[in-house]
């Protein structure tokens, strides 16, 4: 398969499709383990590199090409057509707790621009972001449903692990809609610790635009612990 690479690459594969937020471009983005696909020939991406490329609906043809040698893979892709930014949802492992199967998420921006007669630029932000909690990789997910980008913040549910927890992030933006400046949190268990009891199914699944750009819907599901009558706690499922 070939992604915007001089060569082609075994073991990639695409993971995610969409429009990108300025005419004329496709944002494509991808897993690869080929060592050859970061064209170093270093090897860096035997156990998984995050690959974002952007296609010309016009020349068919790719307009360029990055691979994120410190993410293990892309789970979606998120844009915004006011701002022209994309952000970037990447797997990783949390390699420094000895269990590199334990999966979390890392961030990137990237920032769009139109050029008269010309194709579109993507430009990579070169300042990421590692999150420190752990996610479920429940196969019937789409990534692409957990993440949300509007003018000014950045949304993300992160279901726990074990399917009894919920943590809700929400991120603000600077005024080049490229940095993240402020960051919140809202954490929702079904988890009686005294009980030692858990509700399970527990998890978001659907998140997307509001009535306007201030808010933002979300559709959950909840399973009370054994013998819980009321769920014990407040969760938003609208901001």
């Amino acid at each position: 398969m070939v992604i915007g690479a001089k060569q082609r690459d075994g073991n990639t594969e695409i993971t995610t499709f969409s429009n990108a937020p300025v005419p004329g471009a496709y944002v494509i983005g991808g897993t690869s383990w080929s060592p050859s696909v970061s064209e170093t020939n270093r090897g860096e991406c035997v156990h998984g590199c995050g690959l974002v490329s952007a296609w010309s609906k016009e020349k068919n043809d790719w307009i360029s090409r990055w691979v994120y040698v410190n993410a293990r893979g892309v789970l979606a892709i998120t844009s915004n057509t006011e701002t022209k930014r994309s952000v970037v949802l990447f797997k990783r492992y949390l390699q420094n707790t000895g269990e590199a199967q334990i999966k979390t998420h890392a961030l990137a921006f990237i920032r769009w621009t139109t050029n008269d007669g010309a194709d579109p630029t993507m430009e990579m932000i070169r300042q990421g972001y590692y999150l420190k909690y752990p996610y479920d990789t429940f196969q019937n997910y789409r990534f692409s449903n957990l993440i949300l980008l509007q003018k000014d913040r950045l949304h993300l549910i992160i279901n726990d692990q074990r399917r009894t927890a919920i943590t809700d992030l929400f991120f603000l933006l600077d005024s080049d809609y490229s940095k993240i400046t402020k960051s919140y949190e809202e954490y929702y268990s079904t988890v009686n610790t005294v009980k030692k009891t858990s509700g399970s199914p527990t998890r978001k699944t659907f998140i997307m635009k509001g009535w306007d750009n201030n808010n933002v819907l979300m559709v959950g599901t909840v399973t009370l612990e054994r013998g819980a009558v009321e769920l014990g706690g407040s969760m938003t499922l609208a901001t």
